[in-house]
């Protein structure tokens, strides 16, 4: 164990007092692959949301070493996620080291490891998942598949929905016909709106009155 002013001493049992050595300090040796843990403060995150992530690191006796804030941030990696602008790995005490990051890219089973240089093999933390933001406005897109359309001809709307992270947001087909509109066209019937993959949305509509500079709005 780590400490300073440190003493042997002998006393038999004859003795009424002890003979002390000279004082000497045990200091912390370096950090060891099996003392050291990361993890992460939730298993569920929404894009765009604060993590905490903490370092623990201890020597072979168990010690907590102190110091090497400095040697984490090349050495740790947090799937899905970038370190918060302004944050850096701070130092508390017992060894323990934290950093806050930003969740990012949807994904499960998703894990933060820290592996430092002279260590064989990384130490990872328990899983985690992030899951999709709300849509927001910069990240939402509607187009049509022409510029010049005959009354009458089928339409093909299509809208992108992301969340702060880019991520495309799923399960929101049931809320684009009231937030749709299009210009000089009514929704096709027996046509509604279906999702794609990456947070795209279709549906078909007709093309009614005649009309110029026309646009559709999300």
């Amino acid at each position: 164990t780590v400490g300073s002013n440190l003493k042997a001493s002998l006393q038999l049992s004859a003795w009424d007092a002890a003979s002390e050595s000279a004082a000497y300090a045990i200091t912390q040796g370096a950090p060891v692959q099996t003392g050291g843990t990361i993890t992460t403060n939730a298993t569920s995150y929404v894009a765009g949301a604060d993590m905490t992530v903490t370092v623990t690191l201890r020597d072979a006796e168990g010690n907590g070493v102190t110091g090497a804030a400095d040697s984490l941030a090349d050495t740790t990696t947090v799937q899905h996620a970038t370190a918060k602008p302004g944050s850096s790995w701070t130092e508390n005490s017992g060894g323990t080291y934290q950093r806050i990051y930003t969740a990012t890219t949807v994904g499960s089973n998703l894990k933060a490891s820290l592996q430092l240089s002279a260590w064989d093999a990384a130490s990872e933390s328990a899983a985690y998942a992030i899951t999709q933001g709300a849509p927001v406005q910069t990240g939402g897109t509607i187009t049509t598949n022409a510029t010049s359309y005959e009354a009458g001809a089928d339409m093909t709307v299509t809208v992108t929905l992301r969340d702060a992270e880019g991520n495309g947001v799923s399960g929101l087909a049931g809320s684009l016909a009231d937030t749709t509109t299009v210009q000089h066209a009514t929704a096709k019937p027996g046509s509604s709106w279906t999702e794609n993959s990456g947070g795209t949305y279709q549906r078909i509509y007709t093309a009614t009155t005649v009309g110029s500079n026309l646009k559709a709005s999300l």
